[in-house]
């Protein structure tokens, strides 16, 4: 894995069959930017994002950090992992503005 496996990249709640079934892959931008609009909601609320957010600060922010890693992913060859698209039922992704549990 190019980000290796720590806390500062475990930023997405997923099911342990999700997770391993998502190896390294990429999802979509949609869901990269999602992940960002998130964290920005949820940053000061939840102790352990914030956390890990802090940890990628690298002095111009986390939200640059996560888009250029993201980059640099793609960049170096990571493919892009078909995922499902919003709506009720099992494995599906919330609506942006619902609370994550």
């Amino acid at each position: 894995s190019y980000l290796f496996d720590d806390n500062a990249w475990n930023l997405v709640l997923a099911c342990q069959d999700c997770n391993l079934k998502k190896g390294s892959t990429l999802p979509q931008e949609e869901f990269r930017n999602d992940l960002i609009e998130r964290n920005r909601r949820y940053y000061g609320l939840m102790g352990e994002i914030k956390s890990s957010l802090d940890m990628l600060d690298s002095g111009r922010g986390w939200e640059p950090e996560i888009v250029e890693r993201y980059k640099r992913c793609r960049e170096c060859g990571f493919g892009i992992m078909h995922m499902p698209r919003r709506g009720p039922g099992p494995h599906r992704r919330p609506k942006a503005d619902t609370p994550w549990p």
